[in-house]
Order: structure tokens, then C-alpha cells, then sequence
């Protein structure tokens, strides 16, 4: 898998335990991966997974970006979203309200993220030589017209 740091494997890592706490397989084929988190990146890659013949009822994608140019890509092979496939994205960028159809996505608590992060680095810059410590912020599922059908 090529999500080995950051945020794609934290996100992957949640993707697998949520697969596993429903009872479900985890198929290296049903994992599709990009050449990056942007709008060409995510389209081709969905484009041609359903070109390659796989039948999917859902997409979680690593971004919102990437989810919007998935909805493109399922569209541009002839489905509907949510109909035949329902995407759910990650981040509640502006565009995921305003799409059609609008976007369900996860959204981490912005505000938190950025308070610790200031909070880390004013700490750091008077002085304090604590090593880094993971930070786990809320999250929450919002959900709108790509997953209802």
C-alpha cells in the first residue's frame, strides 16, 4: 500500500478497522491508489478502476478533492451517484455543500487543530523541548446527498 505516513495512513488504518468492526474482508484490489491528492489524480484513478471492470456500492476517499473528481469520473462511466455508487469524502471543504450531489464527508474539527497546533508551537518557541505527541481531534460524519439513496 502506498499510504505508509500522515494522514493517508491514519485514514486508511480507520478505514480497515471500520471494515473489520462490520465483519467485512479488507481486498488490497478494492483499495484504489492515486498519484496524489488532487482533482486529475483522484478522476483517473477512479476512471479507470471502473474501467477495469469493479463493481463498487461505495467510495470513501482520502479528501474531499478527491471524492469530487471521483463523483466526476463515476458520472463520466455512465453511474449515478448515490444510486449505484455513493462516495463519501473527508475534510468539508466549501465545495462538498455546493455539489451536486452535495457531499458527505467527515469533518475534523478545524478549530481544534489549529489550537494545538499554535499552542505546540508557541510552546516550542519558549523553550519547551518535549518530544512531539500525537493529538487526536473530533470528528464528525455529515451527511448529505452522495450517500443517501
Amino acid at each position: 500500500r502506498a499510504y505508509s505516513v500522515g494522514p493517508a495512513k491514519r485514514r486508511l488504518e480507520g478505514y480497515l478497522a471500520a471494515l473489520a468492526d462490520a465483519g467485512l474482508a479488507s481486498e488490497d484490489r478494492m483499495s484504489v491508489p492515486t498519484s496524489g491528492w488532487f482533482r486529475t489524480a483522484g478522476y483517473d484513478a477512479v476512471d479507470q478502476f471502473l474501467r477495469g471492470g469493479a463493481e463498487v456500492d461505495a467510495l470513501f476517499c482520502f479528501n474531499d478533492v478527491l471524492a469530487l473528481s471521483a463523483i466526476r469520473a463515476i458520472n463520466d462511466n455512465g453511474l449515478r451517484v448515490p444510486d449505484d455508487i455513493a462516495v463519501v469524502g473527508w475534510d468539508d471543504i466549501g465545495e462538498a455543500r455546493y455539489s451536486r450531489p452535495s457531499l458527505t464527508t467527515i469533518r475534523p474539527d478545524k478549530a481544534a487543530i489549529a489550537r494545538v497546533a499554535v499552542e505546540g508551537l508557541l510552546s516550542q518557541l519558549n523553550g519547551d523541548e518535549r518530544p512531539a505527541e500525537e493529538v487526536v481531534c473530533d470528528h464528525e460524519l455529515v451527511v448529505r446527498e452522495s450517500s443517501v439513496g
